[in-house]
């Protein structure tokens, strides 16, 4: 069978598995099956239950509208809450597994989110964002129906008063409106009863096992214009005086019981100098007390945390390439537990922690559904299998090389469709963060480019997890100098191999990508082209506008007024004279954590300067936009990177 190129339309007719939630008992997973509309520019996403013992998934939700998502059992197993936006803004939904449609739990014009169940199945916790005379209006039990007649009830201020540094995040501006918790019951009747209090945000809230608290986490302790700070807290199920658990300036996320519900697990870092310290597994006393950490011996930063049935914890983090499950085993050190896929996006235990429900991917398969119970896997989804096959995809092959002062480097080889024997193009991804890492996942452009021809090289230079904390140190103060250096030692390892034509070298990146693809470009002339996408040019530029400017304080320990000179040193748009390479600058008009400004200044450089340079904005995206932006732009997005490097073959 004739096998034909990945397009980049294609993308649209991926499947995804998102969100694996195993059942009480443990016999099944409810999961998010996710597709994109590109007719209607929109996701679609359903619910669906597979069993764990295998056979045929069914889907329980049809998802009206941009569909539904974060299914959450309720402890008897009878019932799915779940978040749809059917008619609109999010609101909570529930289905009862016996059959029927699903009924509504809110109808606010404020949204509901992230729904948790009480241990009885008596209440649902979700949060919200209201300001405090909307959460007035709900406890005097006026409400704030409305959401269907309504969508935007509210109309942005005009003029905006700021007053707060973190005035906007993500792609919205906060106008006054904080993330506070409270619960409903399951059959919808009634008013919503507040459960949080103060002026703070609150984060996805979990039920106490003796159902009598509600724990979620606030900066209580913190500055939240100067601090990443996520204090653990814990409310009277019917509103009250909050008890703050964690006392220290620590943040706080991935909330788990342990299946004899007498501590409460957690990922805990400091919030500051993020390059020093590694996220910990955590627990303590589930009422509260002396916290323990867990992953002591860990190399590494855990991401979530949950348990086994043996009471051990286990968490989810990087490791050379890989995003596996390690157990935390008392004094014997974390343990990889064996699995096939190589990496991990999410997973869910059952109550009784002997079951897990996996979502996972390979460089060949995007995100399914595994279980995975005594030490044996089974999948339970295969959502692509036919599409990708008329499709030869590339395999990662593995790269171990040195960096600037001997450094090992890990990094990886997508060999590109069409004859062997032959130097071929070769273009350069490099990751974003700066901490995170590359891996063995399913990355749709890697195998596109490779599809027409491209060889893809993709590595780990210094500052990525997944290492060591000594590695994640190695950009302090120091962002772009050797870790670009690690990257073209990579390169040119492969062109002296053979694998890739010196003269056909291209360049991409996304987030700190782009900054260190624009560096390069500053610093190196053998590209014939390169693609920056929502990078960081000008530092001073980014740190004024960004949600996350507290980044450049933890990375260079000052701030642009104090070191004019190192945030200029370590700016991209110093070195534009130096910018040969033609480029093109990608960016999201409502990117709030890369703000489009130092975009702006580069474009503007570049052309004034005479050299060959285009920009594209996006409208209403932000910085996710490559993962979960418009269909429609992420399709534009990869056929303008892709048209790019055609344009600029010699």
């Amino acid at each position: 069978m004739a096998r034909r190129k990945l397009a980049p339309g294609d993308l649209l007719r991926i499947r995804e598995v998102e969100d694996p939630q195993i059942s009480p008992d443990g016999e099944s997973v409810a999961f998010v099956r996710m597709e994109m509309d590109g007719k209607e520019n929109i996701y679609r996403r359903s619910i669906w239950i597979a069993p764990v013992s295998g056979g045929r998934p069914r889907r329980i939700t049809h998802g009206g509208g941009k569909g539904d998502f974060r299914p959450r059992w309720s402890p008897d197993g009878s019932t799915i809450a779940f978040t749809s936006l059917r008619t609109g803004k999010p609101q909570l939904r529930a289905i009862g597994l016996r059959g029927g449609e699903s009924r509504p739990l809110t109808d606010l014009r404020t949204g509901a989110d992230f729904a948790a169940w009480s241990p009885d199945s008596s209440a649902v916790a979700f949060v919200t964002r209201v300001r405090e005379d909307e959460a007035r209006l709900v406890e005097r039990g006026r409400g704030l129906a409305g959401a269907k007649d309504k969508q935007d009830p509210d109309p942005p201020p005009d003029p905006r008063v700021v007053e707060r540094i973190i005035y906007r995040e993500g792609t919205e501006y906060k106008d006054g409106r904080r993330a506070h918790v409270f619960a409903v019951r399951p059959s919808g009747r009634g008013m919503p009863e507040r459960v949080s209090s103060g002026d703070f945000d609150h984060t996805a809230p979990l039920f106490s096992p003796d159902g009598k608290s509600v724990v979620t986490t606030s900066n209580r302790l913190g500055d939240e214009d100067w601090d990443v700070v996520a204090n653990i807290v814990r409310f009277p199920r019917g509103g009250g005086k909050p008890a703050i658990l964690t006392k220290n300036r620590n943040a706080c996320e991935s909330l788990a019981f342990s299946p004899d519900g007498k501590r409460l697990a957690y990922v805990s870092y400091p919030g500051e100098k993020l390059y020093a310290h590694n996220q910990s597994a955590c627990s303590m006393p589930a009422g509260g007390g002396r916290e323990t950490v867990l992953s002591a011996d860990f190399d590494g930063d855990a991401e979530s945390v949950g348990f086994l049935a043996s009471g051990d914890p286990v968490i989810l983090a990087c490791r050379e390439g890989r995003r596996g499950l390690f157990r935390l085993a008392g004094g014997r050190g974390p343990e990889a537990i064996a699995f096939s896929a190589p990496w991990i996006e999410s997973f869910s235990s059952s109550r009784a922690c002997d079951v897990l429900a996996i979502c996972a991917s390979s460089p060949a398969h995007p995100a399914d559904l595994f279980a995975l119970a005594a030490g044996s896997e089974r999948r339970l989804t295969d959502l692509n299998r036919g599409f990708l096959s008329g499709f030869a995809l590339s395999a990662p092959e593995e790269i171990r090389f040195r960096g600037k002062g001997g450094l090992p480097v890990q990094g990886w080889y997508m060999r590109p469709q069409g004859p062997s024997g032959v130097s071929r193009p070769l273009a350069v991804e490099i990751h974003g963060g700066p901490h995170i890492m590359w891996g063995e996942s399913f990355w749709f452009e890697f195998q596109m480019l490779a599809s027409n021809g491209f060889g893809v090289f993709f590595c780990n230079p210094r500052g990525s997890t997944g290492y060591g904390l000594k590695f994640k140190g190695m950009l302090f103060r120091n962002w772009g100098v050797d870790d670009s250096a690690d990257v073209l030692r990579g390169v040119a390892l492969l062109v002296r191999r053979g694998l890739a034509d010196r003269r056909r070298l291209f360049l991409t990146g996304g987030s700190y990508g782009g900054f260190l693809s624009a560096w390069i470009a500053g610093h190196d002339q053998r590209f014939r082209a390169a693609v920056l996408q929502r990078g960081v040019y000008d530092m001073a530029g980014f740190y004024g506008c960004s949600d996350v400017q507290m980044l450049l304080e933890w990375e260079f320990e000052t701030y642009p007024w104090d070191s004019p000179d190192l945030m200029w040193e370590h700016s991209p748009l110093a070195y534009v004279r130096h910018m040969k390479t033609p480029i093109l600058i990608e960016h999201a008009e409502n990117d709030y954590r890369a703000p489009i400004n130092t975009a702006e200044e580069l474009f503007i450089a570049l052309k004034k300067l005479g050299r060959e340079v285009k920009m594209v904005r996006y409208p209403r995206e932000g910085h996710e936009m490559s993962r979960s932006g418009e269909p429609r732009h992420r399709v534009d997005r990869l056929s303008r990177i892709l048209g790019w490097f055609k344009d600029h073959l010699p």
